[in-house]
């Protein structure tokens, strides 16, 4: 559940209690109130066993990114058992490794490189022909391509190339290529564009 309906009626600290009464055993908080949409600052919840949750804390920020550090200063700030994980994990999957890295370790380890990220593109689209067939690569490259480039930058070209790819060659050139000219100007790895959100509870995507 949410915060509350707006910063005038927080209800989550007040609902949470009365779950836990009739035996609720966790309870999950999104960090933001209705009024708030997917917009404005998002609080960190507190998401507990036994149903023990809290409303907004101190410091809170907009997180539009699944990032191991945002991950880290959750529980460390709130206390909490457990986070829920949202659509930002899609544009960086190596985020539950280092999630996992960081709870075996202490250190969540660095941020995946621009080579890491074209082999996890051509990773997704080869995997994909395995599974659909061969026939099936013409709409698997603009789905993987998806996770990756707007993280890497490529340059519109090289995007409208993808969305209309013809063959696996051509995919595989593409590839090649953007090997050989490495990472655009100013990139940095652990930097990522926000995941489109609605921009109110009645927008249809």
């Amino acid at each position: 559940m949410r915060l509350g309906w707006d910063d005038r009626q927080m209800s989550a600290p007040f609902f949470a209690k009365e779950f836990e009464q009739i035996g609720v055993a966790c309870v999950t908080i999104h960090g933001r109130t209705r009024a708030q949409g997917f917009g404005g600052a998002r609080e960190p919840g507190r998401h507990s066993g036994r149903g023990r949750g809290r409303g907004p804390h101190p410091g809170g920020r907009q997180w539009r990114r699944a990032d191991a550090g945002d991950a880290i200063r959750m529980f460390e700030v709130t206390g909490c058992h457990a986070i829920a994980i949202g659509r930002g994990a899609l544009l960086n999957p190596w985020f539950f490794k280092q999630l996992q890295r960081w709870e075996e370790t202490g250190d969540p380890g660095p941020p995946p490189t621009y080579d890491e990220r074209l082999d996890f593109m051509d990773r997704h689209l080869r995997r994909l022909v395995d599974l659909r067939g061969r026939a099936f690569r013409l709409f698997a490259v603009p789905q993987g391509g998806q996770l990756v480039l707007p993280v890497i930058k490529p340059g519109r070209q090289v995007q409208q190339t993808l969305v209309m790819l013809d063959s696996l060659a051509t995919f595989e050139d593409i590839v090649s290529w953007l090997r050989e000219q490495g990472p655009p100007p100013g990139w940095q790895a652990g930097a990522a564009p926000s995941i489109p959100v609605p921009k109110g509870p009645n927008e249809r995507w």
